[in-house]
């Protein structure tokens, strides 16, 4: 359900806005929300918002876990699902 989904984004945005200041903009868990932001706009059909926020998560988790984290692959292997998506638009 789009509502849920919009629900969702408030949520983790937010979330993400006490993380950005109490961990910091490199942290994991900001990299985390980030993903999650983008996998609601996944599923709400709105890959081109869904794309920047897991391209800002790809940044951190490479940065921070380095190319060959499972995490960062997970990032890669949705850049390439919402990308897939958009392209069928």
């Amino acid at each position: 359900d789009k509502g849920e989904h919009d629900e969702a984004i408030e949520l983790n945005k937010l979330n993400l806005s006490i993380q950005q200041n109490v961990l910091g903009n490199d942290h994991p868990s900001t990299a985390n929300t980030m993903n999650n932001i983008g996998f609601a706009y996944e599923r709400k059909g709105e890959y081109e918002k869904a794309l920047e926020m897991y391209e800002a998560a790809l940044i951190i988790r490479v940065k921070v876990l380095g190319n060959d984290h499972p995490r960062t692959k997970t990032i890669r292997n949705n850049i390439a699902n919402a990308t897939r998506e958009l392209n069928k638009k």
